[in-house]
């Protein structure tokens, strides 16, 4: 039995979405070789005006990331719609800053935002 009908969910990611005060680009990349055979990245843009929220992640435990490396990056939690599509191979994009995606909780029932876990190097 759900707890949410389709329609309060509905309205409650609307709701959410309604809240979200800045906006990103969402980049995703495209692997290519060139003519000697060398890989080659392209981003291009999911979009550039994406509703989104950004925060400081602090009091997490990073286990999956080795030691050395949790000390030089900083972590960001960013949400936006539940609709949006954003992986971990995206990077976003806000204020002239580059952040990389590292995961993303849309795995979730009754998710009314999707969110997602990023790093910059300083």
């Amino acid at each position: 039995m759900a707890w949410l009908t389709a329609g309060e969910l509905s309205a409650l990611r609307d709701h959410f979405d309604d809240t979200l005060p800045a906006t990103c680009e969402i980049d995703y990349v495209t692997e290519s070789q060139d003519a000697r055979g060398a890989l080659k990245k392209t981003w291009a843009a999911r979009g550039t005006a994406i509703p989104c929220r950004f925060a400081p992640q602090v009091g997490r435990d990073f286990d999956y990331f080795s030691a050395d490396k949790v000390g030089e990056e900083q972590f960001w939690t960013l949400s936006v719609a539940q609709s949006q599509t954003i992986t971990i191979t995206d990077r976003v994009i806000l204020d002239g800053k580059t952040y990389q995606v590292r995961q993303v909780n849309d795995a979730e029932s009754d998710l009314l935002l999707k969110r997602a876990l990023l790093v910059t190097q300083p």
